[in-house]
């Protein structure tokens, strides 16, 4: 007996990490599911590729600046051309002296190919911009700009779609709190069904007391059933916001709880202003539409590039020659466009004041943002205060109601108010408690500062 009891010991110990590995892995924490949406929101995945597309367009815009070189290759079959040709021979013919007159005799025909029947060619050509007032150098710092840009936006959805995540959390952890009190409010309702069926039989209670009970319990029961598919529900919208299939056997853990530092208004917003990436983003946007400017600007002046192609082939052209080459200097400038470079003009100065307008709104927002953030919080804290208070009181109320009522002092109608009263400041203080944490993550977004340690 004691070698077994100590096998079984030693088989437990050996077993613990297993099990306490396998509890670990089957909580979700908040910070894990931040990691887990960075990596598999669908989201996020989509802001990564536009960002990788627009800095590929620096690349493409780079290359305007390097020559352009491509090379050709052809195989030709054609109808054969022949042109046939006549010359005088420079010896005489049929005892000709050297002094006599040239006749028919000396001229000899022959026939030369004009087009061989098949070839094949091949050629390389140079293409190399030189000089339009900057044209190149500005599309290549439009597309850094946007580039830039692009990087600060991708920064802000990832911080955006972490608020999703959070605020799918919490919706969580408060249907799971709503259950648990649907079945704290179940308990009671059926505790005041077998107290008031108790009553009845020794004739302190009435027969609406025991109905009003059991109206109470199938109320708890709705309650619950309802919390239940909330929870279920909240569980399939916070999968979806982390990017995975299922959640639905994994326990949801409660962070800890979050306070508000002793900050001023102003310096969060002076705060949200240093570390906004979209507020960065749209300085870059302004900066592209002004480069935009001079890239519409240039095409008022003068094109200049340098050209070079060298053809070649395996059979001789006409001329003779089986290769040719050549090389100049282009200048070209377009006399008429139809009032189209004035119309884009027009447009690149109007995308300025539009880019400069849409930056000074955003400054507003991001101070309506913080303070609305900020105001919230301190509301909610309150709320939190005074409806801790009420709960408090509506414990004691219930407790002195069904006391009293079993001692046949109040009515099932004061039994029943007490009740609901004490549900629904059990809600209200779940409900409040956990949108006062979700509004610290919303104060900590409007100051750009929401899970820059993972970000």
């Amino acid at each position: 007996m004691y070698k077994y009891l100590c096998s079984l010991f030693t088989l437990l110990i050996l077993l613990s990490p297993f099990a306490s590995f396998a509890s670990q892995n089957n909580t979700l924490t908040l910070q894990e599911a931040f990691r887990t949406a960075l990596d598999k929101n669908r989201q996020v995945q989509v802001s990564a590729e536009q960002y990788k597309q627009l800095q590929d367009d620096v690349d493409t815009a780079t290359s305007n600046l390097y020559p352009q070189i491509s090379v050709q290759g052809q195989y030709v079959r054609q109808k054969e051309v022949k042109m046939d040709s006549q010359f005088v021979k420079p010896n005489p013919v049929d005892n000709q002296g050297l002094t006599d007159p040239l006749t028919n005799k000396n001229l000899k025909f022959a026939s030369s190919t004009i087009n061989p029947s098949d070839y094949m060619g091949y050629s390389l050509q140079l293409d190399q911009h030189i000089y339009q007032l900057g044209k190149v150098w500005s599309g290549r710092s439009m597309a850094k700009y946007e580039a830039q840009a692009a990087k600060f936006e991708h920064y802000r959805n990832r911080q955006q779609i972490l608020l999703k995540v959070a605020r799918r959390y919490y919706e969580v952890l408060l249907a799971r709190r709503q259950i648990e009190i649907a079945q704290n409010m179940k308990k009671r309702a059926k505790k005041q069904l077998d107290q008031a069926k108790s009553m009845l039989e020794v004739g302190k209670a009435t027969e609406t007391a025991v109905l009003r009970a059991k109206v109470q319990v199938a109320d708890a029961k709705e309650q619950l059933e309802r919390a239940k598919n909330k929870y279920d529900v909240a569980k399939e919208n916070l999968s979806l916001e982390v990017g995975v299939s299922d959640l639905q056997n994994r326990d949801i853990k409660e962070p800890p709880k979050q306070k508000l530092q002793a900050e001023s208004k102003e310096s969060l917003f002076e705060k949200a202003l240093n570390n906004r990436r979209d507020l960065r983003q749209a300085q870059k946007k302004l900066k592209s539409a002004q480069e935009k400017v001079d890239w519409e600007q240039a095409d008022f002046f003068p094109r200049i590039a340098a050209r070079g192609e060298y053809n070649g082939r395996n059979e001789p052209a006409f001329g003779g020659e089986k290769d040719t080459w050549q090389a100049s200097l282009v200048v070209s400038y377009p006399l008429f466009t139809g009032g189209r470079r004035g119309a884009e003009m027009e447009k690149a100065y109007s995308q300025v004041r539009q880019a400069r307008s849409s930056l000074r709104r955003l400054r507003k927002e991001i101070r309506v943002d913080v303070r609305s953030a900020y105001l919230d919080v301190k509301t909610q804290y309150k709320v939190i205060q005074h409806l801790k208070d009420s709960v408090k009181s509506a414990k004691a109320n219930y407790e002195q109601v069904v006391s009293r009522f079993e001692a046949g002092l109040a009515s099932s109608v004061d039994q029943t108010d007490a009740f609901t009263t004490l549900n629904e400041t059990e809600s209200r203080l779940a409900s409040a408690y956990y949108q006062y944490q979700l509004n610290l993550f919303r104060l900590k977004s409007a100051t750009g500062k929401l899970a820059e340690d993972i970000l």
